[in-house]
């Protein structure tokens, strides 16, 4: 009888999120959303949201902590813009100065467990955004000009995951980037957990 609430309680293990191995990968897609960085009455078209994605690599230091690496691609945004400016670099530093900033990089972070069960996980996560974007204009018959930007920055989120297997799980995230324009994403992702 004791073996086989031994054994038992081995098998839960397995399904929980206490159970995971050390090592996993995770992909996620998700609608990226921004803003202008100031106010032009002069734009004709604001494109301040896409699909964009993040792939990230974690190693959990215990049953709650988890020490991540990623990539993360924010998608693409642009604006239209009314001139009366006959200069390309005039035109382009207003482009610069008003353009929504979607942004790819690089992200280095914690993941904590909140609530953990069988089978659900609540996580917030937080850590630190290398990002850079480049912000491009082009007049009717000009050469494209652009600018590149790019910063540390930090970011925050949470997640809820949901174990279908052993070594599977889905999840919904929400973050916060806290870029020179704030970026907010909501994403639908799968993680794969190796060994155990």
């Amino acid at each position: 009888m004791k073996t086989w609430i031994t054994s038992l309680a081995l098998a839960s293990l397995g399904l929980s999120y206490s159970g995971h191995a050390q090592v996993h990968v995770e992909a996620n897609i998700g609608q990226y959303n921004t803003a202008m960085q100031q106010y032009s009455v002069d734009t004709l078209r604001v494109q301040d949201r896409d699909t964009g994605f993040n792939i990230q690599m974690g190693y959990a230091i215990d049953d709650r902590a988890t020490l991540t690496l990623g990539y993360v691609n924010q998608g693409e945004g642009y604006a239209v813009l009314w001139t009366d400016t006959l200069n390309p670099s005039a035109y382009h530093q207003q482009v610069a100065s008003v353009a929504p900033v979607l942004a790819e990089g690089y992200t280095v972070g914690a993941e904590y467990a909140l609530l953990t069960d069988e089978t659900w996980q609540f996580t917030t996560e937080f850590g630190l955004f290398r990002w850079h974007a480049d912000i491009e204009s082009q007049m009717i018959g000009q050469t494209t000009q652009r600018t590149t930007l790019n910063d540390f920055d930090l970011y925050g989120g949470f997640k809820a995951r949901y174990a279908i297997s052993e070594h599977w799980d889905i999840h919904v995230g929400v973050r916060h980037y806290q870029m020179q324009t704030h970026v907010n994403s909501i994403s639908l992702g799968i993680t794969r957990y190796f060994g155990n």
